[in-house]
């Protein structure tokens, strides 16, 4: 699978995802059934793995994505959490922004 992705310096480029095959997800934000996990692999030097689960039950958004800075990077993971129903302390949802 082939997508379109901008990067954080204002590249864009072409990425392919190897499909890896569907698996059952424990999140905070609750179970997943059958999570479609696809991966990134490096293409050049220093690069970034990147790995993303996908729910099909939520229209196949991202629930989880592992990016793995190699050679050796520290992984950093994100993961589908509950909503908030109120805002952490000194944030308020719908306000205006601080100046």
């Amino acid at each position: 699978m082939t997508l379109f992705v901008a990067g954080t310096r204002g590249d864009a480029e072409a990425w392919r995802f190897e499909v890896l095959g569907h698996e059952a997800l424990a999140l905070p934000a609750g179970d997943v059934a059958q999570a479609t996990q696809l991966r990134r692999e490096l293409t050049r030097p220093y690069d970034t793995r990147v790995e993303v689960w996908l729910d099909p039950a939520r229209q196949h958004l991202p629930v989880r994505v592992l990016f793995t800075p190699l050679p050796g990077g520290q992984p950093l993971e994100l993961a589908l959490a509950p909503r908030q129903e109120t805002a952490p302390a000194g944030l308020e949802f719908g306000g205006s922004a601080p100046r």
